[in-house]
């Protein structure tokens, strides 16, 4: 198993008497979603992930990383690149969040639970490749470029996303 460490926040602390735990609630950026899936996978009660919990200074590790810049005697120094604006993934159009659903692995496996006769139907690609198929399939398009939230293709996408959304949080009642 590799190790992974994602930021987080910890928004909601309670006591469970019956099994005598603390459950912690904590919110994972959506922009790391993928990271933290790919990392921890989906666990459950039955099959949990060991993981380690430990509160972040984040103004110490910004310190850390001035000084470390402040640190290189190297003479050429390459212009620091404007941060990105970081952007919600709803705001994001039809077409890049297509292309990012199709990458995600739990997403290929949603397909094939809901969409098994069309799935079946691919013997080549990658999983990616085959979400597109699909994808397009269903949403009646050529290109997922051609997703447009104005027709008919875009509203079949955002019900095939919406669904996917639902199954990711509550997989026992969209089966």
């Amino acid at each position: 198993m590799k190790a992974a460490a994602i930021t987080a926040k910890l928004v909601d602390m309670r006591n469970v008497g019956t099994h005598k735990v603390l459950k912690l609630t904590i919110h994972v950026p959506e922009e790391e979603a993928l990271k933290a899936i790919a990392a921890f996978g989906w666990p459950t009660g039955v099959a949990p992930v060991d993981v380690a919990i430990a509160q972040l200074d984040l103004s110490k590790v910004q310190q850390k990383e001035t000084t470390r810049r402040a640190d290189d005697d190297s003479t050429t120094t390459a212009p620091e690149a404007a941060p990105r604006e970081q952007r919600r993934f709803s705001d994001l159009s039809l077409p890049q969040r297509a292309g990012m659903l199709c990458n995600e692995p739990a997403f290929w496996t949603y397909l094939q639970e809901h969409y098994s006769e069309r799935c079946r139907l691919l013997n080549e690609g990658t999983d990616s490749e085959k979400a597109a198929l699909i994808l397009r399939s269903l949403c009646m398009v050529k290109s997922r470029s051609e997703l447009n939230e104005g027709d008919s293709s875009g509203r079949t996408f955002l019900h095939l996303e919406s669904g996917y959304r639902l199954w990711m949080k509550f997989p026992e009642l969209t089966a």
